[in-house]
């Protein structure tokens, strides 16, 4: 199964001697990743090495990534200042009731309409629903209960998710 690329965040700090990186993460990825077995380490300079995953563990300092014995100590010095991406799965023939909304991070979203809200950029899980973190063009986030009344449907196709009305359940940062 083929997958995309999702940003994880920028390193901060490396250990060479350890082949630790410190990860400055995304808002999405703030208390960590569930499951990582390789991450893509890109610089300017570089396209992305993809290396392996030994650990990784989110601190309150950011996230603390130690690669696989396959990346040398040279490499590691260098990854300084790079972007960090994991890769997410695409499922191209799932439905709504077999995916979580985590799985919706990185997807786009329009509504009925077709006009963009913005972008998942997280999940936060509570008892009754996931509640999605959207990320708007102007640089907002907004809250949205992931329930059958707000999202309409989704393409994975089209990378997307179609919501509707949402009058009474968005929350925004501006309230």
């Amino acid at each position: 199964m083929a997958g995309t690329w999702v940003r994880l965040g920028t390193v901060r700090s490396v250990n060479p001697a350890k082949r630790e990186l410190r990860i400055d993460p995304d808002r999405a990825f703030a208390n960590g990743a569930k499951t990582v077995e390789k991450v893509r380490v890109s610089s300017k300079t570089s396209d992305g090495i993809v290396c392996a995953v030994e650990t990784l563990n989110a601190t309150p300092g950011g996230l603390i990534v130690t690669l696989g014995a396959g990346i040398s100590r040279d490499a590691v010095a260098n990854m300084k200042n790079a972007t960090v991406e994991i890769e997410r799965t695409r499922r191209t023939r799932a439905t709504r009731d077999e995916m979580s909304a985590e799985d919706w991070i990185g997807l786009e979203v329009v509504d009925a309409s077709g006009t963009r809200i913005g972008i998942i950029a997280g999940c936060i899980e509570s008892p009754a629903h996931d509640i999605l973190e959207i990320e708007t063009p102007d640089g907002r986030e907004v809250l949205l209960p992931a329930i059958e009344q707000t999202v309409e449907s989704i393409d994975l196709d089209a990378r997307c998710v179609i919501i509707g009305s949402v009058e009474g359940f968005g929350i925004s940062d501006a309230d």
